[in-house]
């Protein structure tokens, strides 16, 4: 290594008494970020040194040559934990955020070494799926020949994720741009007319629901492969009803697969008969783009799921978490809205438990064992179900949104942690976000922070989407998307808009790396993507 002890200390010395004068200091953030960059940039170089001996299977132990390699791995998690640490609170320059990738590059190359060799470490999921949490306790001997032992913790951004979403926001939010803009039915799919329902991204894939299509026998799925900065190439392209031009309602992704939720029924079982035509989810391979399996909920025992026809109740809403997904209905004759669906073996789903709502579930987000259920009932817009035990999921706690009962449904939700941005529909004179905290444990009362009213009479907006991404809540409303500032749940705040065109409607938001993929539709039914950045 090219680094010498600075001034009679090692670095590594150096970068904990900097955390810990920036802790026990009056510092400000923007001043520790200050201090923590300057010996950020200086690591990089041998950042990318240590990923390349780590891809050959060398890691080498340097002694009398600066600073030891083990010194170098404890400086990177300081590093790490101080990033950590100035994001938290909200506050994070691009620029360090940039460097500390290059910083976690060599902490994960390293991590063998440093376990094997040195001491022991030990990783734990949060409560979020993007990030772990890793603590290394070891022991070293620096350049004076003294013994050092330290304990490190470290929050770090799990590379397992399925999303193709960057834990961190890059680029000026306060001026969304237009980086691509797509008519679906410029793609390469049959003529007519497409309205987009849902998006799914999945790495490099790119998965788009249609809500119904203009031709019976046109295809309600599309998957598109995403490559670089050029238009997307469709790949495959699926009907999940092909006597009805009624499709999805909803897809989700988790890495290899993506998961349907249909919006057609039928209580005819020669209709039933075709194909996947009343199966309520259906799975699609991202590798083959072929066609893995089905599902369909019983409607004569549990969990019930059937309309005052008969038919099977349509999907509402779909997630997917760990393995499971999380499936909405509408609403049900006495059976279950809510079901969790075990899908760790796509090509055998199976169902394990259910919730009776007694309404149409219209999104699910869910954290750890909690999921959150916006519904269109006007007493219950947001439940919250413990479903630590998904055969028997419970009630933690439910909120009865300001208003009209008449207004104002559940329509969106992001969590984390105890807060929780939440969406609706839109309310005369009541806000259509709010940023809620849930208190208690078993059960758990829940408490509006702030929020922001987004609708008027003249100009009645309701909230489509919301995706949370770092620091910034990303709204999508009727015919606008708002970028809110959420990292500080009493002061919510708009910080930029982007308007849609005057004849569209908002759809469906997701991401990948640093850019926003939004759904609308036109008035006359034809679909479109437009690709946003940061200026």
């Amino acid at each position: 290594m090219s680094f010498r002890p600075v001034s009679g200390f090692t670095l590594v010395e150096l970068l904990i008494s900097l955390a810990l004068i920036s802790t026990l200091s009056s510092l400000s953030a923007w001043q520790s970020i200050t201090l923590f960059q300057t010996a950020m940039s200086h690591l990089k170089n041998e950042s990318r040194a240590l990923q390349q001996e780590a891809d050959k299977g060398k890691v080498y132990r340097h002694v009398n040559r600066g600073f030891s390699m083990i010194e170098l791995l404890i400086a990177l998690m300081v590093m790490t934990m101080a990033v950590i640490v100035s994001t938290s609170t909200g506050i994070v320059a691009p620029s360090i955020i940039a460097d500390a990738k290059h910083a976690a590059a060599a902490v994960e190359a390293a991590r063998t070494a440093l376990v094997d060799s040195y001491g022991t470490l030990t990783r734990v999921s949060l409560e979020d799926e993007n990030f772990i949490q890793d603590t290394a306790e070891t022991t070293w001997t620096n350049t004076h020949g003294e013994s050092r032992r330290i304990t490190l913790s470290a929050v770090v951004g799990s590379s397992t994720k399925p999303e193709a979403c960057d834990s961190f926001t890059s680029g000026d939010w306060s001026h969304p741009t237009l980086a691509a803009h797509y008519p679906i039915s410029s793609l390469g799919i049959p003529k007519g007319s497409y309205s987009l329902s849902s998006l799914a991204i999945s790495p490099d894939m790119l998965a788009v629901g249609i809500a119904s299509t203009s031709q019976v026998d046109a295809p309600a799925l599309l998957l598109f492969r995403l490559t670089g900065t050029s238009s997307p190439q469709l790949v495959g392209m699926f009907d999940n009803a092909s006597i009805s031009r009624i499709g999805n309602s909803t897809v989700v992704a988790d890495g290899k697969n993506v998961f349907s939720g249909s919006a057609f029924t039928s209580s005819s079982s020669s209709t039933c008969s075709i194909g996947t035509s009343c199966a309520q989810i259906t799975v699609h391979s991202l590798e083959s783009d072929e066609l893995v399996s089905s599902f369909t909920f019983s409607t004569s025992s549990e969990p019930y799921a059937h309309q005052a026809d008969g038919s099977g109740a349509p999907v509402s809403a779909l997630t997917y978490y760990n393995g499971l997904l999380y499936t909405g209905l509408q609403k049900t004759v006495g059976g279950d809205e809510f079901n969790i669906v075990d899908a760790h073996n796509p090509n055998h789903l199976f169902w394990i438990g259910g919730y009776s709502i007694g309404r149409t579930v219209t999104a699910i987000t869910v954290r750890g064992a909690l999921a959150y259920l916006s519904t269109d009932d006007p007493i219950r817009e947001l439940i919250v179900l413990d479903t630590g035990d998904p055969a028997h999921p419970k009630s933690y706690s439910t909120w009865d949104a300001p208003g009209s009962s008449t207004f104002g449904y559940g329509s969106a939700s992001t969590a984390f942690g105890n807060f929780v941005r939440f969406g609706r529909t839109y309310s005369a004179s009541y806000p259509e976000f709010e940023l809620l905290q849930i208190h208690g444990s078993s059960t758990a009362e829940i408490s509006e922070i702030s929020n922001i009213d987004t609708g008027k009479s003249n100009d009645p907006e309701s909230v489509r989407a919301l995706l949370t991404q770092d620091r910034l809540t990303f709204m999508l409303l009727t015919h606008r998307m708002d970028v809110l500032e959420t990292d500080d749940p009493r002061h919510v705040r708009i910080i930029g808009t982007y308007i849609l065109p005057a004849s569209s409607q908002g759809v469906a938001l997701a991401c990948r790396n640093n850019r926003l993929y939004l759904a609308r539709n036109e008035n006359d039914g034809n679909g479109y993507i437009d690709i946003l950045q940061g200026s």
